[in-house]
């Protein structure tokens, strides 16, 4: 069995660079943000919304200047440094490969080079038989296109991009509630999601 995996949200942690970028955009700006305001945003955008959506409903005008500022330096190598696997990462990937599972890592990055040394420092390499890195203004289909022959069996993501990629390849979903999307924004996609890799990796094997 080949599965496909998402990183960010799915795989490693990246919410705390995700409010350090806002928080530094907004200074970059001069506009105040608390850390009230940027914990909202992270909520909303988990529930759906659109980041220069979600700061304008916090009010703030300058939404459209803060959240391009943010798209410059959410790749900077000192805000990756913030990124951690999730606890239970290694362990789920390793155990599913016991299971004869084989993966391929498709992720969008601006920055392919410093996604790849990520993905080193974090020891991630050797589970992968393949590791993409698309650009994230066209993901979904950039994911599809470069895993189109590869004959994956499941697509395991955390937000509407991997599932768009998962319907582009005619193969189930698995989505990751404890990444980009919460639980509530599955539901209401009447899609189901799982708190962790490790259920999601039970579900795709018929354990759960």
């Amino acid at each position: 069995m080949l599965i496909g995996l998402d990183l960010d949200g799915t795989l490693l942690d990246s919410r705390l660079r995700h409010v350090v970028a806002l928080r530094k955009a907004a200074d970059a700006l001069q506009v105040p943000l608390s850390e009230g305001e940027a914990q909202t945003y992270l909520q909303l955008k988990c529930d759906g919304t659109s980041g220069v959506e979600a700061l304008r409903q916090l009010g703030i005008q300058e939404a459209e200047s803060i959240s391009k500022r943010w798209v410059e330096i959410i790749e900077s190598e000192e805000l990756l440094a913030l990124d951690q696997l999730y606890p239970d990462t290694l362990d789920a990937l390793g155990r599913q490969q016991s299971r004869r599972s084989e993966f391929i890592l498709a992720t969008g990055r601006q920055n392919p080079a410093a996604a790849r040394r990520q993905i080193s420092r974090l020891g991630l390499e050797g589970y992968f038989r393949e590791i993409i890195v698309v650009d994230p203004r066209d993901c979904s289909q950039s994911k599809a296109a470069a895993t189109r022959n590869h004959d994956l069996s499941a697509v395991v993501g955390d937000t509407e991009i991997d599932l768009q990629w998962a319907l582009d390849l005619g193969v189930n979903f698995h989505a990751s509630s404890f990444g980009f999307r919460s639980q509530s924004y599955w539901n209401r996609r009447k899609v189901t999601s799982y708190a962790s890799l490790p259920a999601i990796f039970d579900a795709i094997s018929g354990r759960d």
